[in-house]
């Protein structure tokens, strides 16, 4: 009787350890590995003027072209806005209605570092076009 209870015992020990196993396997191997935009070479260079107009002219033609590629987009800063931990800097010149909203999320990027009509180049993963092109996990360009 005692070997019976010592190999269930035994038995379901494995099973457990297994499974626990194959959690960890599939939590490491599935793992979204984010990578840093800032690391990345852009696939595009433009103004933010630029950008805009191709969204404008034609927005499906340009969502095949730019959404989820890493963009570098120079512009003049129009707006700053915070919000928690991130910080969205819009570049656009005076008289336009549309522009570029580049989203920060690194916490040592502050709005102390950006001043209202100053042009600055930014890069970021462009996630498309509502108002604005907008531009995710964004990184200063050098």
């Amino acid at each position: 009787m005692k070997s019976k209870k010592n190999y269930y015992k035994y038995a379901v020990g494995l099973i457990l350890a297994g499974v626990l196993m194959a959690i960890i396997l599939v939590r490491y191997t599935f793992r979204s590995a984010e990578v840093s935009v800032a690391s990345l070479e852009a696939n595009f260079r433009l103004s933010a003027e630029a950008l805009v107009a191709e969204f404008e002219n034609d927005e499906s033609k340009a969502n095949e072209t730019y959404v989820n590629k890493v963009i570098a987009v120079c512009g003049v800063i129009a707006k700053l806005d915070t919000m928690g931990h991130s910080l969205n800097v819009t570049l656009r010149q005076p008289d336009d209605v549309s522009g570029v909203i580049c989203g920060f999320s690194d916490p040592k990027i502050s709005p102390k570092q950006f001043r209202m009509g100053d042009t600055i180049c930014i890069k970021g993963s462009c996630n498309g076009y509502l108002l604005d092109v907008v531009l995710i996990q964004c990184a200063l360009e050098p």
